[in-house]
């Protein structure tokens, strides 16, 4: 940095050679310097001074601010829309330096087309990654880890998806842990024919939702906020760690999906009605604790699909506020080492199950030698 009168200047000095790895057609952000706070800082009292830096470019170079970083930024005339970058596993260290990069630059936090991807070797130590860019736009992110027994971490500041086709990947057998909140402003996609672990171990917001395909394991640890229906399909398992992981959305368990809760859960209270279904062969939901059915809800177990919890609980309050079980087609419930209870003393009456079958179909509820309490 260079003073000015009144503004300051920096330098770009390729040191009489072309800079290495230099491409005029790619965005860059290189990091300068970061403060304490940025009120009242204003970039137009920086200038660019490239008299010594010898690459061709037909770019715009420029000066920004995110968080309380700030950057030198060159903004290419013939952009690579969709830019990607792969992290030098396994090292540890901030986003913000380009050495951690197999490329040698690190990525802008502000283009939405961004694909980032974290690998690493068999043999590779874990290693964490730390996002220190401030909120990151992003469009896809592909772990490739095949490291079986080490767990590696994404930690740091807000990770935001932003374009259509946002996706979180793996693809390797190994484990990741994204400690990052997440901000949805559009649907997100969990992929890859991997069959390790991702740990969603911050919340997830946003007025979009998610659909997992994939044989691999999806943990979801945060307090999570869902606008519109889930939808597990294929192969593979989501595990809810919190009463909250799915947020207040309704969802499907569909096409050989496994939805697993760790703790005991409560599905709607809510004032608008929240469904869930559990459909066709292969799919289940198994629920380790009591699993409550509140106000507002129906839950469908058809077409083959089962439901399996140590107890269930129906409580919907109030003369006007119906909840329900249905069981058809083939569906499958199972009750395994708690009592059932259909309404009790103090709620309304509005506590349905409805147990459907058909020529040739049997749908089964099956108390599990367990009690049954109704009213």
């Amino acid at each position: 940095l260079l003073s000015g009168t009144g503004n300051w200047v920096i330098k770009l000095d390729s040191m009489g050679a072309n800079a290495a790895n230099f491409d005029t057609n790619v965005d860059y952000l290189l990091p300068v310097a970061t403060f304490s706070g940025l009120s009242g800082f204003d970039t137009n009292q920086f200038t660019i001074d490239t008299s010594a830096f010898s690459n061709a470019v037909d770019g715009v170079w420029g000066v920004e601010t995110n968080g309380t970083n700030l950057y030198v930024t060159y903004r290419a005339n013939s952009l690579v829309l969709d830019p990607s970058f792969e992290w030098d596993a396994p090292s540890n260290g901030f986003w913000s330096v380009g050495m951690n990069w197999i490329g040698r630059t690190a990525p802008s936090p502000i283009n939405p087309g961004t694909l980032l991807r974290f690998g690493g070797l068999p043999s590779d130590p874990a290693y964490t990654a730390s996002n220190n860019l401030g909120t990151f736009l992003l469009n896809n992110l592909v772990f490739t880890n095949n490291h079986r027994i080490v767990t590696n971490v994404l930690a740091g500041d807000t990770l935001e998806f932003r374009n259509s086709g946002a996706s979180i990947e793996l693809w390797g057998g190994g484990s990741f842990i994204v400690s990052n909140g997440v901000t949805l402003t559009t649907n997100l996609t969990f992929g890859g024919v991997g069959t390790g672990t991702v740990v969603m171990a911050s919340n997830i917001v946003g007025g979009m939702s998610f659909t997992k395909q994939g044989a691999w394991t999806l943990a979801l640890k945060g307090s999570n906020s869902f606008a519109s229906p889930l939808l597990f399909t294929n192969a593979g398992v989501i595990r809810m760690d919190t009463n909250y992981a799915l947020g207040t959305s309704s969802f499907t368990v569909t096409n050989g999906g496994t939805l697993f809760g760790t703790v005991p859960l409560v599905i709607g209270n809510g004032t608008a009605l929240r469904t869930a279904r559990v459909t066709g062969s292969g799919s289940v939901w198994t629920n380790s604790g009591v699993l409550t059915i509140a106000s507002n809800t129906t839950i469908t177990v058809d077409n083959g699909g089962w439901l399996i919890a140590n107890g269930i609980t129906m409580n919907a309050i109030g003369s006007d506020v119906e909840n329900g079980l249905v069981i058809s087609n083939g569906g499958q419930v199972l009750c395994t080492t708690s009592a059932t209870f259909i309404g009790t003393s103090y709620t309304g009456a509005n506590n349905r199950v409805s147990v459907i079958g058909g020529p040739g179909v049997v749908s089964r509820w099956d108390l599990g030698g367990q009690t049954l309490a109704i009213g």
